[in-house]
């Protein structure tokens, strides 16, 4: 929608829009809700000639995202950002050998940030900012050696990191989770470590593991 356009009704603002504090006020008369809203435009494409500051609503997005320009690009001021994926099956791991785990299904992505047909251990990050990463695996039951799991950047840079000792009769959850600022084009993987002395699965179980997800918080 147009920054010049009323509002109709709250529910109809709030079903489509996001809005930040630094761009809109709001306040509510007689069970209305009423915006004093930003100039700076909207559309499906930026402007060609922006100006240092200007805002604009990108309205090829849903919900609609709110960008402004920082004087040599334009950068995310509101809207969602991220992927989470997983596995549908149980993926085997060689003993004494890191494995990137792969990630066959999506349960959202907002930004074609994973593909589930060739670099599929891959989360790929689309728009510059802080992110939360993290990961769920569950190694199955064997008594020998440790379980690790972390989170890889751009393939050789460790960001976040969880190990555990094996218990005998004990299915060993490792969960990873760590905020980190990623640049357009850099890359998460989840790497997978065992060394149980054979073949051990990373378990396949609905909604928990292998789970993968990564989701903008700010700038």
């Amino acid at each position: 929608m147009p920054v010049s356009a009323t509002w109709t009704t709250p529910l109809d603002w709030a079903t489509n829009y996001v809005v930040g504090e630094s761009d809109m006020d709001t306040y509510v008369s007689s069970n209305d809700l009423y915006l004093y809203t930003f100039g700076g435009g909207s559309g499906t494409a930026f402007p060609g000639t922006p100006t240092t500051g200007q805002r604009f609503w990108r309205t090829d997005f849903t919900p609609h995202r709110l960008y402004y320009y920082t004087g040599s690009a334009w950068s995310l001021l509101v809207g969602s950002v991220g992927a989470r994926v997983y596995n549908s099956a149980d993926i085997a791991l060689t003993n004494n050998t890191t494995t990137a785990l792969t990630f066959n299904s999506e349960r959202f992505d907002t930004d074609a940030m994973h593909s589930t047909s060739s670099n599929t251990d891959r989360i790929t990050c689309q728009v510059a900012g802080t992110y939360v990463i993290g990961a769920g695996t569950r190694y199955a039951t064997n008594a020998t050696g440790v379980r690790t799991t972390y989170i890889d950047l751009n393939g050789g840079t460790i960001i976040g990191l969880d190990t555990k000792s094996a218990i005998s009769g004990t299915l060993t959850d490792l969960m990873v989770n760590t905020v980190y600022a990623l640049s357009v084009g850099d890359y998460v993987r989840v790497i997978a470590f065992q060394t149980s002395g054979g073949s051990l699965n990373v378990s396949a179980v609905g909604n928990f593991t292998p789970e993968f997800w990564m989701y903008r918080i700010g700038a």
